[in-house]
């Protein structure tokens, strides 16, 4: 295989692998960061992943030449993945994430229950009526 080939293929799957990355993300961002800092943080982790993953690509194929062809290529793989597997991708990682999410739940509701139990006898609230005003 000649170098040219073997860069262009490294860089069309850097590119599938970066919106591979964005797409498993957005299930992790839907079921726990909901917020401004979240999202950032979260898209400042993918940026750093995506440069680091081209950079690498790059520097191991082409020594630190970049070729337009290669930039053509992290493109051209980066639409092939959302046009075909970004879907079904997003769709199972939200699931995924999102049953983790009910699990994190439920243990911190079993965990904290006994101290939800000390507070309401500390203060006196358990096993008195509200009155409504």
């Amino acid at each position: 295989m000649s170098a040219a080939l073997r860069a262009f293929l490294y860089s069309f799957i850097s590119g599938a692998a970066a919106l591979a990355l964005w797409d498993a993300l957005h299930g992790l961002r839907r079921a726990f960061f909901r917020g401004f800092f979240g999202n950032l943080i979260l898209d400042i982790l993918w940026w750093c992943v995506a440069v680091t993953l081209f950079l690498s690509t790059v520097w191991s194929v082409s020594e630190w030449r970049i070729r337009f062809f290669e930039i053509a290529a992290l493109i051209i793989g980066a639409a092939l993945w959302r046009s075909s597997f970004s879907r079904p991708l997003r769709r199972l990682s939200e699931w995924i994430f999102g049953f983790l999410r009910k699990i994190f739940i439920f243990i911190f509701k079993i965990l904290l229950t006994p101290a939800r139990f000390s507070v309401k006898i500390l203060t006196g609230y358990y096993g008195k009526k509200r009155t409504n005003r």
